[in-house]
């Protein structure tokens, strides 16, 4: 009987350290999906992932004055994320956006962050246009807007206890570890780029050198002028009647003019401008053509002769910065002789 009594107060004190232990076990934490969905860890930001780009763009030749459109240097592409942080790839799959066409189709992608952007940038595309980016060492891609910095932390409850459920509380960017981004990811992106100006700001930005290296027809300069360029040259009208289908014609940029010209041989000159040439006397209006253009139409004696003159603003893109000088994935003109940014 004792032998019972003395197993019975065993199993008992068994029962009861099982139950005392599995009491004091923590259980787990609850998070709600649209924390987990729209918060982010600052440092699971800083870490480099492997990116995938689908290009969605067809391949097509472009004519003349879209080679001479700096947006035309891009292509549009999906990204799908690769390797790299988990926690982030919700901020990469499925986005679609613009990049140079000589991209690889494995980048490199990183995250940095400014006071109201996420912006997704890469150092795997060689900036191969010097005026654009100019002195980048890398391109922003994207951004997105930032709703808010803040810490995870358990809620308390009425007796301000602390509870089971986790919440995003905002706190100032110098003391937070998380950031939250609006979601869906997709409907808040901010293009980067020229490619993310509208229809009509990106139709006035050209590349001078294939403005001056290349032969234009008078198709390929009345296509230029149509689209939305007519402050190229004021009369339209006038220019189309006095453009030759059987002549070939160039452009020339000398400070914030864009000179239209004929392309010409020394036969064509009249008798003052051969007797100005064998003078050496200069002219504002006749010059030899250049080394390209010689090449290209394989004329020895090729000159050029101005028909026409446009007011035009020489620039250079780079980004913009926040007010802490952090880059971002938008765009600012750097005009060389006065500010483009109002005028476009």
């Amino acid at each position: 009987m004792l032998r019972t009594v003395k197993a019975n107060h065993l199993f008992t004190l068994f029962i009861t350290l099982l139950l005392i232990s599995s009491c004091t076990s923590e259980l787990p934490e609850i998070e709600s999906e649209t924390i987990k969905e729209s918060t982010f860890s600052i440092s699971a930001l800083n870490d480099s992932n492997q990116v995938e780009i689908k290009s969605l763009s067809p391949k097509k030749e472009l004519l003349p004055f879209e080679i001479a459109q700096a947006k035309n240097l891009y292509k549009k592409v999906e990204l799908s994320f690769l390797s790299g942080n988990l926690s982030v790839k919700p901020l990469i799959n499925n986005i679609v956006i613009d990049v140079p066409k000589e991209t690889p189709e494995v980048i490199n992608l990183k995250f940095k962050i400014s006071d109201d952007f996420l912006v997704a940038y890469t150092s795997s595309v060689k900036i191969l246009d010097k005026n654009q980016y100019n002195n980048q060492s890398h391109i922003n891609l994207y951004q997105l807007p930032i709703q808010a910095f803040g810490i995870k932390r358990k809620q308390k409850n009425q007796l301000e206890e602390e509870t089971r459920n986790i919440e995003f509380h905002q706190t100032a960017r110098t003391e937070a570890t998380h950031l939250r981004i609006s979601t869906p990811f997709i409907d808040n992106v901010i293009i980067g780029g020229i490619t993310g100006l509208d229809e009509k700001q990106q139709n006035k930005i050209l590349r001078v050198a294939d403005l001056e290296n290349n032969v234009w027809t008078r198709k390929d300069i009345l296509d230029l002028v149509a689209l939305d360029n007519s402050s190229l040259y004021k009369s339209d009208s006038d220019l189309s009647h006095n453009l030759v289908s059987q002549t070939d014609y160039s452009f020339r940029v000398s400070g914030t003019s864009l000179y239209l010209q004929e392309i010409i041989t020394f036969n064509d000159l009249s008798d003052k401008e051969k007797k100005n040439l064998k003078l050496n006397i200069s002219s504002s209006v006749l010059h030899k053509c250049s080394k390209e253009l010689i090449e290209k139409k394989q004329m020895k004696d090729c000159y050029v002769r101005s028909l026409y003159k446009a007011d035009i603003s020489p620039i250079v893109i780079s980004p913009m910065t926040d007010k802490n000088g952090v880059q971002l994935a938008t765009i600012k003109f750097d005009s060389i002789f006065k500010d483009l940014e109002n005028s476009l």
